[in-house]
């Protein structure tokens, strides 16, 4: 196959494309974790919170205990959890600051103690405060401490400057790599699988991939944000290439993850930079947030927002943004999981309807 296929590939089979190796398996549920910390304990980190594209086995002994409203990414995690899809993991890190993967740490730790699921992967709850400051520094390196020390229990080796210093190498060509794909002349809908593919790759592996994308010249095409909650599908990114709009997207999947920062070596900087990263929800003072998103639409033409049923964030930003914004701003309301063709077509309108 070609990189494009190797990369399809990867994106839709997900935890199924993952070649296990002598490296032990660290899944990642939710972003804040920098992968080269995985790495450097020993482990490869790979993304547990995206289900793959298929049909998803439910058990209905599981299904009896998650509430109906549970978050579906939690939902799905549960039901994989529960029928072994992880049994082959060393351990599972949860980003607290994600409100499916809170969800998910918690009934997967019930689970367990009930005795409704087997021997696994160890569960371990990443803590990071978003923002600036020594305080939050402090408490975030006191957390990084603690999860690396329960790393170093589920995966044997301590850990190690070597292969961290070797790892954030890594991450800055998956970097670059990336930076070469949004300026290719690939569709909107091809980069955001082509980049989110690298959450089931090797960084080294994803950024050799990339690499086979040439840049091009910049697009004349209408330019629309997308904003939101996180959706792991490209469906509104093919609607956008189907109108003929160039895409910003400043979703959770529509950026490099922060797990994939490049710096400077060493576990403190790592930590600043992920925690100061601005285009967190959860960042503190929430003003940071609200500067680095109005920057970031400055260039658009058309803002369009979506969230799904169970956000308990971002929809609070999208009355200030139909305030402040000088272009339109089309609020479609509530996303389903995995849009369908009904949703898509009642989204198709209003956004027409917006560029008239």
């Amino acid at each position: 196959m070609g990189a494009r296929e190797d990369l399809i590939a990867a994106f839709e089979g997900r935890a199924e494309a993952v070649v296990t190796g002598a490296v032990p398996l660290v899944g990642l549920f939710g972003d804040g974790c920098p992968e080269a910390l995985i790495a450097g304990a020993g482990g490869r980190a790979v993304e547990v919170k995206a289900p793959p594209l298929g049909e998803i086995a439910h058990d209905p002994g599981i299904a009896r205990v998650i509430e109906p409203f549970m978050d579906a990414f939690a939902s799905h995690f549960l039901h994989r959890f529960a029928a072994g899809a992880f049994s082959n993991y060393a351990a599972i890190l949860f980003c607290r600051d994600d409100v499916a993967a809170l969800a998910a740490y918690q009934y997967a730790l019930e689970m367990r103690r009930q005795g409704m699921v087997g021997p696994g992967p160890r569960l371990i709850l990443w803590n990071l405060a978003h923002g600036t400051g020594e305080a939050l520094h402090r408490f975030n390196m006191a957390e990084a401490e603690r999860a690396l020390q329960e790393l170093h229990e589920a995966l044997g080796p301590q850990a190690d400057e070597d292969r961290m210093q070797a790892a954030m190498a890594a991450e800055s060509l998956r970097q670059k790599a990336c930076a070469t794909l949004e300026g290719s002349a690939s569709s909107a809908s091809d980069n955001f699988i082509f980049r989110n593919a690298g959450r089931w790759l090797e960084p080294g592996h994803h950024a050799a991939l990339l690499s086979t994308f040439e840049p091009s010249e910049p697009t004349r095409k209408p330019r629309a944000a997308l904003i939101g909650t996180a959706a792991d599908t490209p469906a509104l990114h093919g609607l956008c290439d189907t109108l003929g709009l160039a895409v910003t997207d400043q979703s959770p999947y529509g950026r490099i993850w922060p797990g994939c920062h490049a710096g400077p070596a060493n576990l403190s900087a790592l930590l600043r930079k992920v925690a100061e990263e601005p285009l967190n929800i959860r960042t503190n003072p929430p003003a940071r947030f609200n500067a680095a998103l109005d920057a970031a639409l400055s260039d658009c033409d058309l803002v369009i927002a979506s969230v799904d049923s169970n956000d308990d964030s971002f929809g609070w930003e999208i009355p200030r943004l139909r305030r402040s914004l000088a272009v339109p701003l089309v609020d479609l309301g509530f996303r389903p999981f995995r849009p369908g063709p009904d949703w898509l077509s009642k989204a198709r309108a209003r956004i027409e309807e917006a560029l008239q």
